[in-house]
């Protein structure tokens, strides 16, 4: 019998690991099984060790008495679905993971997938560390949504775009008509903040949150033996592009209010060395001030700055921050803020509609209302409304957690402090060269860290210790 190889998923960074394919660059020829590598072994995308590694697809045997009437499923095969069926709305991590949790509590529950993209499986935080890695967009699929619709046993829509939910009726309103639901589970993620630059046709301008903006940025890219590109926001997905752009050797501006890169989540000193490490390879940062106008000719950007100063670039990329998808939960009654509000449930506002990922907002153990977009919740939240469709009562608590950010020119660790944790200070622990831990003190308790460089390997046992003192 053939070796049956499963994949695992690194909840830090979202890197999977393939049995069947192992990690030749590491030491690990193809078949190394998960449990055969040894304990020190790293991500090769954040450095985390195996211990941050969970199972991505259930075994086979789990799914194998699923109905197999998935696939690009036409309207007529709808008329003919359950009203008991759960729908999904999403075609990314956060509504797969759903699924493969709703399937674990049942086989032959109806399940339907609508999304407006193809719902090809990817790794959503290899799209900033791709490049330097020579890996073209279409290499990141992992598994074509066709296969695994029929994996999991799920009647697939993709391309398909929900005009309404009317929640008194339990029925989604399609371009092709209405469709019942029992249980609705919105996972609509996030996108790029939209700014309209003055002076700006769009031409050259790039916001990049998906596989599909992302092909679009390489396919112009790739035909430049080197490029310039501009990047408005040095937050955290400003800041892996620049650091994944520079090191396959193209020319980098980082632009943003903040005079140094993710000031708004490292300490003042961890900032500034990321500024250094940055500007060494090349990246030009323009901090304390925005971008004024942006103009197109000849196949160029002139991006004027704030400060009177003006950048000539290939491209630019607005990496200004996410802003949840909740434009169809608003205008459907779901109550929203900043994303759609969820309670320890993931219950929205209405009755058997839940919310999961990115577009979700929680109240966190503080009582701040606080936006997610990590992956380490998204595992969580779908456990919890899988348990709560199963009449489990379980309940989903918005903690503090480890944020890696994919920056190998200065690996970076952090486990913010809490918001209203205001009274603290930054105590620099220990620096080795470009390596610094520094802990958040508030009381004489630790609250908060951040890592770089070597530290970076400390981050679980750092954490613990927060976990332990609360």
């Amino acid at each position: 019998m053939s070796q049956a190889y499963q994949k695992y998923i690194c909840v830090i960074c979202g890197y999977i690991y393939d049995e069947e394919l192992g990690d030749p660059e590491s030491g690990l020829p193809s078949g190394t099984l998960f449990a055969d590598i040894p304990d020190e072994w790293e991500c090769p995308d954040c450095g985390v060790t195996k211990q941050d590694f969970i199972l991505l697809t259930a075994p086979e045997p789990e799914v194998a008495n699923v109905s197999k009437t998935s696939g690009f499923d036409s309207v007529l095969t709808l008329k003919h679905v359950s009203k008991d069926a759960i729908v999904v709305l999403g075609g990314g991590m956060a509504a797969w993971e759903m699924i493969s949790q709703l399937r674990k509590q049942d086989n032959d529950q109806a399940i339907i997938m609508i999304t407006h993209c193809s719902g090809d499986v990817y790794s959503k935080p290899q799209l900033s560390t791709a490049l330097n890695k020579q890996k073209e967009p279409n290499k990141l699929i992992q598994i074509s949504a066709a296969d695994q619709a029929a994996t999991l046993g799920v009647t697939l829509l993709p391309y398909t775009r929900v005009l309404a939910i009317d929640s008194d009726h339990k029925r989604l309103i399609l371009p092709t008509g209405g469709l019942q639901y029992n249980k609705l589970i919105l996972a609509l993620g996030a996108n790029q903040k939209y700014i309209p630059f003055p002076g700006s046709d769009t031409k050259g301008i790039h916001r990049i949150n998906d596989l599909e903006q992302y092909r679009s940025f390489r396919e112009h890219l790739d035909v430049l033996d080197k490029a310039h590109v501009a990047i408005l926001g040095s937050g955290l997905i400003g800041c892996e592009f620049a650091d994944d752009l520079v090191s396959a050797g193209h020319d980098v501006s980082l632009i943003d209010l903040s005079e140094t890169p993710l000031s708004h989540l490292l300490p003042t000193q961890l900032s500034g060395k990321l500024a250094e490490v940055f500007e060494s390879k090349g990246v030009q940062i323009f901090g304390g001030t925005t971008i004024s106008e942006v103009k197109s000719a000849d196949a160029k950007l002139t991006v004027g700055l704030a400060n009177g100063k003006t950048i000539k670039a290939d491209f630019l990329i607005s990496a200004v921050g996410l802003q949840p998808n909740i434009d169809l939960a608003k205008r459907s009654g779901i109550d929203t803020q900043r994303g759609i509000l969820v309670d320890d449930r993931m219950q929205t506002s209405c009755e058997d509609i839940y919310a999961i990922g990115d577009c979700t907002e929680h109240i966190d153990t503080g009582g701040n209302k606080v936006l997610l977009p990590y992956i380490k919740p998204i595992l969580k939240q779908a456990k919890v409304i899988a348990g709560q469709i199963a009449a489990d009562d379980i309940h989903y608590e918005c903690n503090t957690d480890v944020v890696v950010i994919k920056t190998p020119s200065l690996p970076l660790s952090v486990c913010p402090p809490p918001l209203k944790d205001d009274s603290g200070a930054w105590k620099l622990v220990e620096s080795q060269g470009e390596s610094m831990a520094l802990a958040y003190y508030r009381a004489g308790q630790m609250t908060g860290f951040a890592l770089s460089g070597s530290f970076t390997k400390k981050a679980n046992d750092w954490f613990q210790q927060i976990k332990l003192a609360s």
